[in-house]
């Protein structure tokens, strides 16, 4: 799905719901990809804006961050556990009380470090993949915008390009 901005543009990156161990999660897919010799533009350019708008819009709902979890390909399979970002607090993060760009960055650091292999010289990517779960169910009119929310499944496709009716119909 895309998400539109207090600007009311729309983001260009993506994001999800799902669950994980029985919580619901929005799922942020991972910024990167471009290759400009073959004319592969990047993938999810505005990562830290949709994260931003994502966990403002959280906070708006009331919702507590029950964990952050790294989704990366190369960490799918190991135990949730070894999944989960360490922060510089415990988790559930009342998000009301952050500032929530600082957060980003914090959640940044956090996977940018997360499970790098041994000598690695680079800082790490802060824009992995990652689940935030949270001790509520939010639905999609929850994030889209507070004054932007669709009230019909074709207004909807205008916020999730590329469902078919019966994704729409689910979410």
């Amino acid at each position: 799905m895309y998400l539109l901005g207090d600007d009311g543009k729309m983001v260009d990156s993506e994001f999800g719901f799902d669950v994980e161990a029985g919580l619901s999660c929005i799922v942020v897919e991972s910024r990167g990809g471009a290759n400009p010799s073959t004319g592969v533009s990047r993938r999810n350019p505005e990562y830290n804006k949709l994260l931003n708008l994502l966990l403002a819009r959280i906070r708006d709902t009331g919702a507590q961050n029950s964990q952050i979890l790294l989704d990366s390909k190369t960490v799918i399979g190991l135990p949730l556990k070894e999944r989960i970002a360490k922060l510089e607090r415990d988790y559930p993060v009342d998000f009301r009380s952050l500032d929530i760009d600082e957060f980003r960055r914090v959640v940044g650091r956090s996977i940018a470090n997360m499970h790098r292999r041994p000598g690695a010289k680079s800082g790490g990517n802060a824009q992995k993949r990652i689940r935030i779960c949270v001790d509520q169910k939010i639905s999609p009119d929850d994030l889209i915008s507070i004054q932007r929310i669709p009230t019909t499944g074709d207004e909807l496709a205008d916020y999730s390009p590329g469902l078919d009716q019966s994704e729409r119909d689910y979410l």
